[in-house]
């Protein structure tokens, strides 16, 4: 472990402490590794349809038919798995944990886009390919490339097979953490190489001619040649170390923050905010690189991405970090499949030459041909001649056999071993054809898809871990200049923040579309489905990615006022009618209104008369009551008992009107009485 900081060593004592330090991890791991690449080499030519190998693993195979006959089996499998995740492809976003990052997020995810137009989601899937599922381990290996932008570089990645590399192989973290070293090597000639540093082009240049060969990396295609280019070899090692970091601490909320300027700096903001910070200084935990040309190191300096971890990404099939047998530590399904791929090879070879043996051969009756070996004589037109005094049943034909459908049993169920060795239904690779019905198709696939999860979730994460070293390079090596250009608008002033990603955002996988612009129009078609018509059609269009778009737009333009004057001339037919609608209900009103008023001038009248008429019913009492005192006027000197026979009369009359059914009985008692006074004389 060494401090990041500049160490100037002479040359001698750099190139003797750095090559002691990875030569003890060469002798240290080579072993291990070597069992390792041993597994994952058998694995690539299985896959490759190297059948040479059968005699290296599986001694005492026949080796005169092995380069005839091919039938790989494993292949599909392993194109199906990765054509289902090229066809599944995830983009690399950032989305926010707080609403307010949301802007900041936009601009990271616009940068993350820049960076994966180049063809690294197709390194991604080579990687998922040929190192998870094939050997069980690949790489994925960053860098900044400053051929097109000497400032602030270009982010590129490039795949790295667990053979061309030598690393720790005792690592048991997924994010490489725990890695003590990492150690990779390039081929290159003088000039190539003086391009890629230029810091160093003097010191490669001056590089004696002549190939450099080792007996490290021997897997590699340019060492595993015979004659050997003329190249250089360029070696970055990295290795884990510490630096000391600074950290302000807010005293009231314990917030803490590493310091990233210089000590000048540090003490100008201790003394602005006097008693409001503390500083801390500790140790962490860093990587460094070195870069050696042949045997010889030119540089040794801290991580020049300005991250504090590997530049490096696994991708890993089924990893078991715990296992003390290193040769089953990384597998890919193609280990698991060796064995019944052999036995197929193996059983179709053996199929075919019992074939061969029982096509249809001659029966000869010794001495009947003239020449006896025109009877091995095969193919169309041969000719046999037989002696004269030979019979024709002496040259018969031999009857053939069929082959036993036991042998072709044994090759269905061995390819079906094999599909169920990888976790892989032939349905779900359109390679069953049946009658079933879809649900039962659907529920393959899913089972299909349940077996191989582990792997798809760890491509996940290892897609999402270099998105994280993508937008960490991003922050610590982009100007302010080149982030403008990429997102069309200022950086805002939390985009280089250090805690943004930890506290605020957080890089996920999305729905991959082949620009940012389709992405904005999947993510605004989403959001229609969920709000409708709030979401104007406008912003669909402009997110589209088509031919002749302003000419679309226009036309829209054109249709939209179209349909405005369509409308403003309906709404002017609507306000007419309403208006029309209008007065005739006022004048509706008005007319009840009138009817009203004319009933109550009615009301009033027949009050009036009403009390007319009963003005002339009182004046019509009054004239009854002064008949009635006429009549008891002239009744006076009458004795009381005639008098008080006449008021009751007079009563009787009175309640003539209030007595219907009695009034006809009163009648005649009143003549009867009026025949009596006449009688009396009265």
């Amino acid at each position: 472990m060494r401090n990041s900081d500049p160490i100037f060593w002479p040359e001698a004592d750099i190139n003797q402490s750095l090559n002691q330090a990875k030569e003890k991890n060469y002798t240290d791991c080579i072993n291990v590794l070597q069992t390792q690449w041993y597994q994952a080499d058998v694995d690539q030519r299985f896959i490759m349809a190297d059948q040479d190998i059968w005699g290296l693993i599986f001694p005492g195979v026949a080796t005169y038919r092995r380069k005839l006959f091919n039938f790989n089996i494993i292949n599909p499998i392993v194109q199906s798995i990765s054509g289902h995740q090229r066809q599944m492809r995830k983009s690399t976003i950032c989305v926010p944990i707080k609403g307010a990052s949301q802007k900041t997020a936009d601009q990271l995810t616009k940068c993350l886009f820049h960076v994966h137009k180049n063809g690294v989601y197709q390194t991604y899937s080579d990687a998922f390919e040929q190192g998870a599922l094939t050997t069980g381990l690949g790489f994925v290996a960053l860098y900044k490339d400053l051929a097109d932008d000497p400032i602030s570089g270009d982010i590129k990645t490039r795949y790295i097979d667990m053979k061309s590399c030598l690393f720790d192989p005792y690592m048991r973290k997924h994010d490489m953490s725990d890695c003590r070293f990492f150690w990779t090597r390039n081929f290159y000639n003088k000039n190539d190489a003086a391009l890629i540093h230029p810091k160093l082009a003097d010191d490669i240049l001056s590089l004696p001619k002549g190939s450099y060969r080792d007996d490290k990396f021997y897997y590699m295609p340019e060492v595993y040649q015979i004659q050997f280019p003329d190249l250089i070899a360029l070696d970055e090692y990295w290795y884990l170390a510490s630096r000391e970091a600074t950290y302000l601490v807010q005293k009231d909320t314990e917030e803490c923050q590493e310091w990233k300027g210089d000590e000048e700096q540090l003490r100008d903001v201790m003394q602005k905010f006097s008693g409001v910070f503390a500083v801390i200084k500790k140790k962490r935990q860093t990587v460094r690189r070195s870069i050696f040309v042949n045997d010889r190191v030119l540089l040794d300096e801290a991580n020049p991405y300005g991250i504090d971890r590997y530049p490096i990404v696994p991708f890993l099939g089924y990893f078991t970090p715990d296992t003390p047998y290193y040769a089953y530590k990384f597998r890919g399904i193609v280990r698991d499949m060796r064995d019944a791929q052999y036995l197929f090879n193996r059983l179709k070879v053996s199929n075919l030459d019992i074939l061969d043996a029982q096509q249809q051969g001659l029966k000869i009756r010794q001495g009947s041909l003239v020449t006896p070996e025109d009877g091995l004589n095969q193919g169309h037109g041969r000719m046999l001649t037989y002696k004269k005094d030979a019979s024709p049943d002496d040259i018969q034909q031999m009857d053939i056999h069929p082959p036993s459908p036991v042998m072709l049993q044994m090759e269905e169920s061995l390819m079906n071993v094999a599909h169920r060795i990888a976790g892989v239904d032939p349905s779900s690779m359109g390679i069953d054809v049946d009658d079933k019905a879809g649900i039962i198709s659907m529920m393959r696939q899913a089972a299909t898809a349940r077996n191989l999860q582990r792997l798809f979730d760890q491509f996940d994460e290892s897609q999402r871990l270099c998105g994280e070293i993508m937008v960490e390079m991003i922050q610590n090596n982009w100007t302010w200049g080149k982030i403008k250009q990429v997102c069309g608008e200022d950086p805002t002033e939390e985009f280089d923040s250090k805690l943004f990603l930890k506290y605020d955002a957080k890089v996920v996988q999305g729905a991959l579309t082949e620009t940012q612009q389709q992405l904005e129009l999947a993510q605004l078609l989403s959001a229609r489905e969920i709000l409708g018509d709030l979401i104007d059609p406008k912003l669909l269009l402009n997110a589209m990615t088509l031919q002749n778009k302003d000419e679309l737009l226009k036309s829209v333009a054109e249709r939209e006022q179209a349909q405005q004057q369509q409308q403003q001339q309906m709404a002017q037919a609507q306000m007419q009618q309403i208006e029309v609608d209008n007065a005739t209900k006022i004048g509706y009103a008005k007319a009840e209104e009138a009817l009203a008023q004319e009933r109550l001038a009615k009301i009033q009248t027949d009050i009036a008369v009403a009390e007319e008429k009963m003005r002339k019913s009182h004046q019509e009492d009054t004239q009854s009551l002064l008949n009635v005192a006429k009549i008891l006027k002239e009744l006076e000197g009458l004795d009381i008992n005639n008098l008080k026979t006449k008021i009751d009369t007079l009563h009787q009359i009175n309640n003539l009107d209030f007595d219907p059914q009695g009034s006809e009985r009163a009648r005649q008692e009143h003549a009867a009485l009026l025949n009596t006074n006449q009688t009396q004389g009265v």
